[in-house]
């Protein structure tokens, strides 16, 4: 069996037992900043896991030119339930931000580097159905890329705004020709995000989204159970002070297999801005 095989026959073994992972929608592309974010999934059916068992992010934005940021994402899985208790880092991305500011527009790229512990599977299939639509943080053994840009734009002049956002991200099963001595796998998404938002005269923030994300290799259907596709519905809110803003978000499942066991991910956030005015309005 393939190492894509065993982990996706793990997956939903997970999937079933359970009754059945970053940047904010709303965050500002400008900025320069430091963040907390945790992810929770909340599945149709009994559940015996603890509040805490989800995904967090710890992550971060540098300016190191006059329109150059990088980038640094550190994910951490947890699952703590009456049978289990596993931690481990996801796989850390380290990337550049290179565009203009108003409007914005920029591209980023990224690396994915495999910090994953692949002897923690249980946290590893909590933080995939946690967040379906970003594998490869979860995915062992991978070393990838990530490409995309975005462009977001104000609509008017009472707060609205849109954006866009697509590219590639690709990543690789590095151990499968060691491990079980057969061709390496290579996964390719195409991933894309259109989102509106409103910012009211007091610094909150609303916002509307939908994203998805296509396989374009034969090899990623494995990854959604024979789905070449997954795609979720985003809400959120966030309140900007001068420095620090917190937010929540909710993401709804608008695909199989995902939409029949999970009702929703709810994500918690707090972000620290180095700058005060570094939001498009």
């Amino acid at each position: 069996m393939s190492s894509t095989k065993s982990i996706a026959v793990c997956l939903v073994a997970i999937f079933l037992s359970s009754s059945l992972f970053a940047q904010n929608i709303w965050l500002a592309d400008t900025a320069e900043y430091i963040g907390l974010e945790y992810t929770k999934a909340s599945f149709k059916g009994p559940s015996d896991a603890s509040f805490f068992s989800g995904v967090f992010h710890v992550y971060g934005s540098k300016r190191i030119g006059r329109n150059l940021y990088l980038n640094v994402d550190v994910p951490i899985l947890n699952l703590n339930d009456d049978d289990d208790s596993e931690t481990s880092f996801g796989n850390v991305q380290v990337g550049l931000k290179l565009g203009t500011k108003k409007p914005s527009t920029y591209g980023k790229i990224a690396a994915i580097l495999p910090t994953v512990d692949e002897d923690k599977p249980s946290a590893i299939g909590r933080g995939f159905l946690t967040d379906p639509l970003r594998i490869e943080v979860v995915m062992p053994w991978a070393w990838g890329l990530i490409a995309k840009i975005n462009h977001e734009q104000k609509l008017n002049n009472k707060g609205l705004y849109f954006k866009v956002n697509g590219g590639f991200v690709f990543f690789r099963d590095t151990k499968s020709v060691s491990q079980f001595d057969e061709p390496l796998e290579n996964y390719l998404f195409a991933d894309y995000m259109l989102q509106f938002g409103f910012l009211s005269t007091d610094n909150i923030k609303f916002s509307a989204a939908v994203e998805g994300r296509t396989g374009i290799n034969d090899v990623v259907s494995e990854v959604f159970f024979g789905k070449r596709s997954a795609y979720m519905a985003d809400l959120g809110v966030s309140y900007k002070g001068k420095h620090i803003e917190p937010g929540l978000l909710v993401k709804i499942p608008l695909s199989d297999p995902f939409k029949d066991a999970l009702s929703n991910t709810v994500t918690f956030s707090l972000i620290y801005h180095f700058g005060s005015n570094d939001s498009l309005y």
